[in-house]
C-alpha cells in the first residue's frame, strides 16, 4: 500500500495470518492469563496464544478458584508453578520438563502426574492439603521416596497417604466386596483380602 511508509523490506502482509493457540477451558485460568498479558486478547474464548505462554518460567495462579489447569502443558519453559488454594482436581505436568518447583497445596487433587523426565531436578514439591490424592505419578518411585518423601527439608510437604508410582492407574488392594478389608479404590487385587465365610 502506497500510504504506508517506513516499512522494513522483509515485512510481509497477508490476510491469512494464523497463530498457534492453546486450549484453556477453565474460565478462571484463562481470565488470569488474559489479565496478565498471556492470552489472545479475547476473554472467555477458551484459548490463549501459545507464543505468549511457552516462554513463561514462573507462574503463580493461586487463589483464583481454578478447577482445571488444562493448557499448562504448553508452558514448556515453566520452572516454578504456584497453584495453591484453588479447586484443581487433576494436574498433568508430564509436558513441563523444566519444572523444578511445584506448590499445589490445598486443592481437590485426586491425580498428579509429574512424569516429565526431570524429577531429579525438582527442588520443591508441596502437595499437602489434598486428602483425596494418594498416588503421585513420577519418573522413578524409588528416587522420589528416598529424596522427597523421606526428606526432612521444608522444601517437600505431603499428606500422610501420598505415595509415588510410575503408573498410578494401577491401585493395589483387596477387590473382594465381601471382604472386611475391601478397598473401593483398588482396581488390582493384591491378595490381601480378609474373608470369613464361616
Amino acid at each position: 500500500n502506497s500510504n504506508w511508509t517506513s516499512i522494513d523490506p522483509w515485512t510481509v502482509f497477508s490476510t491469512h495470518c494464523t497463530y498457534e493457540k492453546t486450549y484453556v477451558p477453565d474460565d478462571n485460568f484463562e481470565n488470569y492469563l488474559e489479565n496478565n498479558n498471556m492470552g489472545d486478547g479475547v476473554f472467555n474464548n477458551d484459548s490463549v496464544l501459545t507464543q505468549n505462554i511457552n516462554t513463561v518460567a514462573h507462574l503463580n495462579v493461586s487463589y483464583n478458584n481454578i478447577l482445571d489447569l488444562t493448557g499448562i502443558e504448553d508452558f514448556t519453559a515453566l520452572i516454578h508453578l504456584g497453584c495453591y488454594n484453588n479447586i484443581i482436581t487433576s494436574l498433568d505436568l508430564s509436558n513441563n520438563s523444566a519444572l523444578t518447583e511445584l506448590y499445589c497445596v490445598t486443592n481437590n487433587l485426586t491425580s498428579l502426574d509429574l512424569r516429565n523426565g526431570n524429577n531429579t531436578n525438582i527442588t520443591t514439591l508441596w502437595t499437602s492439603g489434598n486428602p483425596n490424592l494418594t498416588c503421585i505419578s513420577v519418573d522413578d518411585p524409588v528416587y522420589s521416596d528416598t529424596n522427597w518423601l523421606n526428606s526432612t527439608s521444608v522444601a517437600f510437604s505431603f499428606d500422610g497417604g501420598h505415595y509415588f508410582s510410575s503408573n498410578c492407574s494401577l491401585v493395589y488392594g483387596c477387590t473382594d466386596t465381601t471382604a472386611c478389608n475391601y478397598n473401593h479404590l483398588a482396581n488390582t487385587d493384591d491378595g490381601s483380602c480378609l474373608t470369613n465365610y464361616g
